[in-house]
């Protein structure tokens, strides 16, 4: 297991990433398509959850990939998704989310030496969670709007077999230093340990830290939590800094339920270093760690298999078009010499919701080889009804209004500098 370099903005989550998903506002459901087949598909006898394979046309597999290669691990790419649904876990989550907005104390930070540098932590996780803020849950009437609790979508490397037990009931303090530290105590799964941050359960933004301590398996989950304990360092390693000491073995500090952790590499030029400790003032982070403590804080969603880049085929297909579905449709151009897609030419859908044209340029694979392009052809509208607000190739504003698509509709790229539009069934 080797240490590296972070690659882009490896602590932070990407701009527009919330949009991608079917429910922005309640960001663990699952759009139309999974949740049908989920309902069709029964419990087994020997596992207490189900699964279903993400297709690339799904916006979860939109939403995965773009998450995924903000952070992207070193030689590795996705090979497949699996959407987790844990009857019990969802519920025991989402009733959670409720006790976490009635939460009347708030903590309050220590008034120490480092007050300053907790409040500049404090304000990057303010930053970080403001894209899943405010969430929204199903009340007795109607949608009830949480402001005291925020989500975020974190990566937890891990193997096979544990993905498999946390599928089954949910996060049970699996440790992530069990890789490196020396006195770590092994659970029946070989996993819990004393916990540099306190012993609970942690989590990363980072899909390419959370690979550095996984057996090319990671989960996806949503995490719940109210303002966290901003950890620091008050000392230059190699002195363990005072937070350390203090929270290492330990429970969750006074009554926060999450521990928030920017940390740095203690030894940024050796490719094997796997320590990282808390950043001292000024620092830069090369990572995030958040840790929670509480079981129904966690929600995981996503199972995520990885491959090694060298291993990647290249599919061979004379047909792989995929034909445009109900909604909006993105035709994008493959730009690789080893696809065999006749044309380069290829379809994304990309369903019913609301759009921004320039956003879809990023992170857009070709349906055959997966190769990343930033060349789209044109869109497709097909079987909806969509309004839009643009400005076209000559400057000009232009706008329109619950306009209806029968069969399909085509609009060449090259007619617009900018485009947002709304797209909705046909009524």
């Amino acid at each position: 297991m080797q240490s590296i370099q972070p690659t882009a903005s490896s602590s932070s989550i990407p701009q527009g990433l919330k949009e991608t998903l079917p429910y922005p506002d309640s960001p663990w459901k699952f759009s139309d398509r999974i949740f049908s087949e989920m309902q069709q598909q029964p419990v087994s006898q020997d596992q207490s959850y189900k699964l279903l394979e993400i297709k690339n046309g799904d916006p979860e597999y939109q939403f995965i990939l773009k998450y995924f290669d903000h952070s992207k691990p070193m030689n590795y790419h996705i090979k497949s998704v699996q959407c987790i649904h844990t009857p019990y876990l969802t519920d025991a989550f989402v009733s959670n989310l409720k006790k976490l907005e009635t939460k009347e104390f708030k903590p309050e930070i220590p008034n120490d030496a480092q007050y300053a540098h907790r409040q500049e932590t404090l304000q990057k996780w303010e930053e970080l969670t403001h894209q899943f803020y405010p969430i929204k849950v199903e009340g007795t009437k109607r949608a009830e709007t949480l402001i005291k609790v925020r989500i975020l979508p974190l990566w937890h490397g891990s193997s096979k077999p544990k993905c498999h037990s946390i599928a089954t009931s949910g996060f049970t303090y699996f440790g992530k230093h069990h890789f490196v530290h020396p006195n770590a105590k092994k659970g029946p799964m070989g996993s819990t340990d004393p916990g540099y941050f306190g012993s609970g359960m942690y989590f990363t933004t980072s899909a390419q830290y959370a690979s550095m301590y996984s057996n090319g398996h990671m989960l996806l989950a949503f995490v719940a939590m109210n303002e966290p304990y901003p950890v620091v360092s008050d000392v230059p390693h190699p002195k363990k800094c005072s937070d350390m000491k203090m929270l290492e073995s330990g429970g969750a500090y006074q009554t926060y339920n999450t521990h928030y952790i920017p940390v740095a590499n203690i030894e940024p030029n050796s490719p094997y270093c796997m320590e990282y400790y808390p950043c001292i003032s000024g620092q830069k982070a090369a990572w995030d760690e958040i840790v929670v403590f509480q079981e129904t804080q966690t929600l995981p969603r996503y199972w995520v298999e990885l491959e090694a880049d060298l291993l990647k085929k290249i599919p061979k297909s004379n047909n792989a078009f995929v034909e445009p579905a109900p909604g909006f449709n993105i035709v994008g151009i493959c730009q690789s010499q080893a696809c065999d897609l006749e044309g380069k030419k290829f379809v994304v859908r990309k369903g019913l919701k609301e759009f921004d044209l320039g956003e879809e340029y990023f992170d857009l694979r070709c349906s055959c080889c997966n190769s990343p392009t930033d060349l789209i052809d044109s869109v497709i509208l097909k079987d909806c009804s969509y309004s839009y607000i643009g400005v076209n190739k000559d400057g000009k504003k232009v706008t329109g209004e619950n306009l209806k698509v029968t069969n399909t509709d085509t609009w060449p790229v090259a007619g617009w500098k900018a485009m947002k539009i709304k797209v909705q069934p046909k009524k």
